[in-house]
């Protein structure tokens, strides 16, 4: 009775976890959409734009379900920021770099320096 009962709960649990790592994914490639037309990025630009938000998102949804009360977290949230938004500068031109922190407090609002 008890394995039964553990195999049925473990069937519920497990598609529950991948749906909402296919939501997140979706949501992501749904910002660097929105990124790649209002920067008018190219082609290369585009592959690395994606490859640094996928990179850093984990790390932010870790942070973003703890409490960033705390100064430290603040701290090594602000430090992770700072790293992914020097990581799409090194690729963006100084105008689509521009226009990039402006979209991003719409398309990103919960990715803000925190004080």
């Amino acid at each position: 009775m008890k394995k039964s009962l553990l195999i049925v709960s473990l069937l519920f649990i497990i598609p529950t976890l991948f749906s909402q790592e296919i939501s997140r994914k979706k949501e992501l490639i749904e910002i660097v959409n929105s990124y790649t037309k209002e920067l008018q990025l190219n082609t290369s630009q585009k592959r690395k734009f994606k490859k640094v938000i996928f990179k850093y998102d984990s790390q932010f949804q870790n942070f973003l379900k703890e409490n960033i009360d705390n100064d430290n977290n603040k701290y090594h949230f602000n430090k992770l920021l700072k790293e992914e938004v020097l990581e799409i500068y090194d690729f963006l031109t100084k105008k689509q770099f521009s226009k990039y922190k402006k979209l991003k407090k719409l398309l990103e609002p919960k990715k803000t320096y925190q004080i």
